[in-house]
């Protein structure tokens, strides 16, 4: 029987994974008339908290009219390696409009992460395309 947990597939969970206590959602204001900057919303995924399902934290982008698109987990950040080392610290913040590439320091404060690259730019090669993201070993963190 094919369900929740089951087995593989769609909706099974890894017996060895935790369970998530976060969810990170990019949130945009792309044809809404508002003219406030795109954000990533933390959403609580503790059942046993008082805040459960609701938006804990939001970080707003510093630009305005970004279109934040899928998150992808950066290569470098370990989290495709296997065993203790798999810590996913890194969330890569691609933009369809302004062609930016946000990083996001989400292992130091998973509840309320904060900007750890602001806004460079894509490559040239990777513009039209966000979704496909990539290592960039020359990225130097910007203070």
């Amino acid at each position: 029987e094919r369900g929740r947990g089951a087995g593989p597939g769609p909706g099974s969970r890894c017996p060895l994974s935790p369970r998530e206590e976060v969810a990170y959602v990019t949130c945009t204001y792309r044809s809404t008339c508002t003219e406030q900057p795109d954000f990533l919303a933390t959403v609580d995924l503790n059942p046993r908290s008082c805040h459960y399902g609701q938006v804990i934290h939001r970080l707003p982008m510093p630009n305005l009219k970004d279109e934040l698109h899928c998150a992808g987990w950066g290569p470098a950040c370990g989290c495709f390696d296997s065993g203790a080392a798999a810590r996913r610290t890194r969330l890569v913040l691609p933009c369809l409009i302004s062609s930016r590439i946000y990083v996001v320091d989400v292992g130091s404060q998973c509840r309320a992460p904060r900007i750890w690259l602001p806004g460079c730019h894509a490559p040239a090669a990777q513009r039209g395309h966000p979704d496909r993201q990539h290592g960039r070993p020359r990225w130097q963190r910007q203070r």
